[in-house]
């Protein structure tokens, strides 16, 4: 667990713990150089922990990026070019890199500035690159690695229902068919051990995305609208919906193909 909000607006913390799911306890792990909220993090190959972006205290200086090893427990920043921003997406490629989608331009004067940019994190040089742009900013939304290495991006606040693919292998981006309902944001967005991509939006309505097809399957609406819910793949193949912004927040509901 890493940084978060310190009981006022604007006051983000440096702290880090780690769970130890034999024992059930959590323990104190060393201070991030930046004190940061709404950030993302992601699970490299190496067994280290990348912390992306986040807000940050104004006219702080420390890194916007860090690394952290649970080897040495010790953290370390991260160089290359990288616009400060919030509610990124980070994908794992099967290369080993990250590709960091999006964000919110926290520190601009325009409320509700979203960001197109895009990253190439490289574990190898610990570093930063350029990747393109998203054709629509958008922040908080699915950034999903496809069995092909392809990158499906999908949703987020400024998205729309329009969805983008990112090649690795061509280091291109292309648009995908858009989501088949207007309604946005788009609230969940879950591969099936099949490649499939189950989304659903905040009334309720679903549709499947065929990789092998490059279409959109129109499924079965969900039995209430919810925004903002956890979304399980189960061993089953199952998805299964847990509370979220809805009528009745305690609801569950499984999703079968």
């Amino acid at each position: 667990m890493t940084g978060g909000h310190g009981g006022t607006w604007g006051n983000w913390t440096m702290y880090s713990e780690l769970y130890d799911p034999v024992t059930g306890t959590w323990s104190g792990a060393a201070l991030m150089h930046t004190p940061r909220g709404n950030h993302t993090a992601t699970l490299l190959d190496s067994g280290k922990v990348l912390v992306v972006g986040g807000n940050v205290p104004a006219r702080w200086n420390g890194p916007q990026a860090e690394v952290y090893d649970p080897r040495t427990d010790t953290w370390s920043g991260v160089p290359g070019p990288f616009t400060p921003r919030s509610r990124t997406a980070l994908t794992v490629l099967y290369s080993g890199k990250v590709l960091v989608t999006g964000g919110y331009l926290w520190w601009t004067s325009t409320a509700g500035d979203t960001s197109s940019e895009v990253n190439l994190y490289d574990p190898a040089t610990n570093s930063f690159s350029p990747a393109g742009n998203l054709s629509k900013a958008r922040h908080g939304h699915f950034a999903i690695r496809l069995y092909s290495g392809n990158v499906l991006v999908v949703g987020g606040i400024g998205g729309g229902n329009t969805v983008e693919l990112y090649d690795p292998y061509s280091e291109q981006w292309s648009l995908a068919p858009p989501f088949p309902y207007d309604m946005t944001p788009l609230f969940s967005a879950t591969m099936l051990y099949s490649g499939e991509v189950l989304v659903t939006d905040a009334i309720g309505q679903a549709a499947l995305y065929d990789p092998s097809t490059n279409t959109w399957i129109p499924t079965a609406n969900m039995k209430q609208g919810r925004s903002s819910p956890t979304a399980t793949l189960l061993h089953t193949g199952e998805v299964l919906f847990v509370g979220g912004n809805s009528s009745g927040p305690r609801s569950v509901e499984r999703f079968t193909r």
